[in-house]
């Protein structure tokens, strides 16, 4: 994803178009998707040719045909997002829900490939039980890998389905804590590749036994209760993910304490144009943006104006200013949180935390 954030930002143009639509995963419901995406074709070609020049226009029209030929929707996921100028066009299927819309600016639409990045990143599903452990592997954009490197984990050894051994005072907790000491230390050997977060997908009584043995807790972003091995990578992960997704919008929660220390210590800006300022400056620490915020504008050079009517139209006429400054964030290093809008409503839905 970082490398499709960087070629979109060294590829992009004076005309730039961005197809951002929801998609289906299955039959019949991805044959309609095809369709939607020629609505928002012809949605940003109509666009193009009001805003762009002539040439540009006749090359974006040739390669949004292209792209509707040869998208095989059959491997759609959640969402798609197509990105078109007249030098360059791509591509990428993600696996969140996004807001539909056809953008044509002076930059490609990046918000949701960043939230993607936050959100569902790569994580691993370790699905446990008393008799056998097997781990998934959930990458952004690919299907779904079964680990093989050290796993599946097989109890051949601890856990004895005998009656007089589980009599024993603590005896069966003792041996399922020596099974599960041994599925973590092939967890510590996958995390020693690729340090990822961890949802552990077990019953609850499990889990505790497992947290009572790894060294790794700090890599567990949380539980997902039932036994599940008998359930597909697919089903697994769909659910695992929004055990992630939880975990993750806690931290960000949590980071929105970071806006409140800034502004004590004078180093917050809400302005977008002191905002837009400060990134270029490499100022910009950490952008916090409200979900779904957009607001149109203008930018000339380092200055920035809102357009309270919601026009976009002109020569200095910007779609979206926050993708604007989402982009320049992360071509200068910084990070993007995406918050609760109400967390935002004193920031006026967007605020720099400064390095300095």
């Amino acid at each position: 994803m970082k490398d499709l954030i960087s070629k979109l930002q060294t590829e992009a143009t004076a005309c730039n178009v961005t197809l951002i639509f929801n998609t289906h995963r299955t039959a019949p419901d991805n044959q309609a998707d095809s369709i939607q995406y020629k609505n928002f074709a012809k949605e940003a070609l109509q666009k193009v040719k009001e805003t762009c020049e002539k040439s540009a226009a006749q090359a974006i029209e040739k390669k949004l045909e292209q792209l509707g030929e040869d998208i095989d929707h059959n491997l759609n996921r959640d969402s798609m997002l197509i990105f078109v100028n007249e030098k360059f066009h791509d591509f990428v299927r993600l696996d969140v829900s996004v807001e539909n819309r056809a953008v044509v600016d002076r930059s490609f639409a990046m918000r949701d490939i960043v939230k993607a990045m936050h959100r569902r990143q790569s994580f691993y599903a370790l699905v446990l039980s008393r008799d056998s452990a097997r781990l998934l592997k959930a990458e952004q954009g690919k299907e779904i890998i079964e680990v093989e490197d050290e796993f599946p984990v097989e109890n051949e050894m601890y856990y004895v389905d005998d009656k007089l051994k589980s009599t024993m005072a603590g005896k069966t907790e003792q041996m399922i804590e020596e099974f599960f000491s041994k599925v973590d230390r092939s967890m510590q050997e996958i995390l020693k590749k690729e340090v990822l977060p961890v949802v552990v997908c077990t019953e609850e009584r499990n889990f505790h036994h497992y947290m009572n043995v790894t060294g790794y807790k700090e890599a567990v972003a949380g539980h997902l209760n039932k036994n599940r091995m008998d359930y597909t990578a697919y089903e697994v992960i769909k659910e695992a993910r929004k055990v992630l997704e939880r975990h993750i919008a806690e931290k960000n929660k949590a980071r929105l304490e970071e806006l409140n220390k800034a502004k004590g210590s004078n180093l917050l800006e809400s302005d977008l144009n002191q905002v837009w300022r400060a990134i270029h400056e490499g100022k910009g620490k950490t952008v916090f943006v409200a979900e779904g915020y957009h607001q149109p504008g203008k930018m000339n050079g380092t200055n920035i104006e809102i357009a309270d009517d919601g026009s976009t139209s002109g020569p200095d006429a910007v779609a979206d200013l926050v993708d604007e400054i989402i982009s320049a964030q992360i071509k200068h290093g910084g990070d993007v949180v995406f918050a609760d809008p109400e967390a935002m409503e004193d920031f006026s839905g967007l605020a720099l935390v400064t390095r300095y």
